[in-house]
């Protein structure tokens, strides 16, 4: 038996023990002066000293009340239960010498040992040592106190008592063998009971790591098998960025020389090509810094299903954020807001491609919870160990049921839009920086992601 269930053990048998020697206190208590009856009808002479002798046995019996409920130990509890049997029998054991109708008290002293012996749970030791002692002040008692008796009767008296005490003796010894085996059994089956469920318990642990290692993997099989074909169309945009800008700008000075003549200059304001030539300018940067970030996405995402880590660096990640909030800015509807709130942060070691895919999955997914009009506010802020970023919309939020879910790899609530991997990889990539990525479940309306990185 472990410690912890020996003293869990040592425990259940406290408060066992210690119900049965309170019952014995009880009925020792009120049943023992109740034989004042008895004493003021066979022994007047002897009342007072009777009394004197059962108001000590009273005396005791509150005392082993008021006590037993503060015992801590399973020892002091049987001490006080012995205790207490032993002052009873010390106060009926003067009365045998004493009393004219001895053979009456001695019938009585034996139901007290006989029902003692019925309800005491202790070792048979204890039983031995208790009842010996009583017959033995029972002897002294006879020496010393009161009237001669003949002998054959005192030794029919010893007898008689002896004999009483053997059986209450038999009777805790069976009883007790008894009573602990099926107490271990209880105890024992409590005990498997409770190392089955702890069992069963890491067993479903283990069943959803595996489930989620299995899905991690077949995710690594995909990104494996889509990385040649992402590469090679997005080599293709990246490439060709520069010679359009080219192309657009040769095309712009071409049609500034032609100005001067009322044709081109109409078309020229018709067409706003002062707009047409900055915006283009704008969209060919946004396009170059999209390709740059899938790139650098897809070279992290090489670098994980080889096995191997992306390098990190020293440097402030709002600038990421930053330049992730105002790309996914292009393009919104009208009543969609989002906003950027924050001081620069200390420099921290960390690694900007994963890090701002994380900012980039957060942002599109408060942007899509959204719709058509609502506003996400990201905020970034500076801890004394740690720098926090928070993504909060006033969408309508993640269901409460839902919420335990929603970093597991394939489960999404965008059904036929979403493939339920984001928040997986992002949980991943928070998890790979030492850092945290929760829901805040007290934000409302809509949610709050939080991202808390250490310094």
């Amino acid at each position: 038996m472990t410690p912890a269930f020996a003293d869990e053990w040592r425990a259940l048998s406290l408060a066992r023990e210690r119900v049965v020697y309170t019952t014995v206190a009880w009925l020792t208590t009120v049943l023992v002066p109740a034989w004042l009856l008895v004493d003021a009808l066979l022994e007047r002479e002897h009342l007072a000293s009777f009394a004197a002798l059962r108001a000590a046995d009273v005396i005791a019996g509150g005392l082993a009340l008021y006590l037993l409920p503060r015992a801590r130990t399973l020892e002091g509890a049987r001490a006080l239960g012995a205790g207490k049997l032993f002052v009873t029998g010390a106060v009926i054991a003067p009365m045998l010498p004493l009393a004219v109708h001895g053979w009456a008290y001695a019938c009585g002293f034996s139901l007290v040992l006989l029902g003692a012996g019925a309800l005491l749970a202790w070792p048979m030791a204890w039983s031995a040592l208790c009842f010996g002692a009583i017959v033995a002040s029972t002897v002294v008692a006879n020496a010393f106190v009161g009237r001669a008796h003949e002998a054959p009767d005192t030794v029919a008296v010893l007898f008689y008592l002896s004999t009483v005490g053997i059986v209450a003796a038999a009777s805790v010894y069976v009883r007790r063998r008894l009573e602990l085996r099926a107490f271990r059994a209880g105890f024992e089956l409590a005990q498997k009971n409770r190392e089955l469920g702890e069992a069963l318990e890491t067993l479903r642990e283990t069943q959803a790591r595996l489930g989620q290692s299995e899905k991690l993997a077949a995710l690594g099989r995909l990104l494996a098998g889509l990385s040649h074909e992402i590469n090679n169309p997005l080599n293709v945009i990246h490439n060709n960025l520069e010679p359009l800008r080219a192309g657009l700008d040769a095309l712009g000075v071409t049609a500034e020389a032609g100005r001067g003549t009322p044709k081109v200059d109409e078309a020229w304001r018709r067409l706003d090509v002062d707009f047409v030539r900055k915006d283009c300018a704008d969209a060919l940067t946004t396009i170059g810094v999209a390709t740059q970030r899938i790139q650098a996405i897809h070279r992290d995402l090489r670098q994980f299903i080889r096995g191997e880590s992306p390098v990190s660096a020293v440097g402030d990640p709002l600038e990421g954020l930053a330049a992730t909030v105002a790309m996914l800015r292009r393009g919104l509807p009208p009543a969609v807001r989002l906003r950027l709130e924050g001081p620069p942060l200390p420099p921290i070691a960390f690694q900007s491609g994963p890090l701002n895919q994380v900012f980039f999955n957060l942002v599109k997914n408060a942007l899509d919870a959204v719709g058509s009009s609502g506003e996400v506010v990201v905020t970034a802020s500076a801890l004394p160990d740690s720098v926090r970023f928070a993504v909060a919309d006033d969408g309508p939020g993640v269901p409460e049921p839902l919420r335990e879910r929603i970093f597991e790899p394939f489960f999404t609530t965008k059904v036929g839009r979403g493939t339920g991997l984001g928040l997986a990889i992002c949980h991943q990539i928070v998890q790979a920086h030492g850092g945290r990525l929760e829901l805040d479940g007290a934000h409302a309306p809509g949610a709050r992601f939080v991202v808390t990185l250490p310094r």
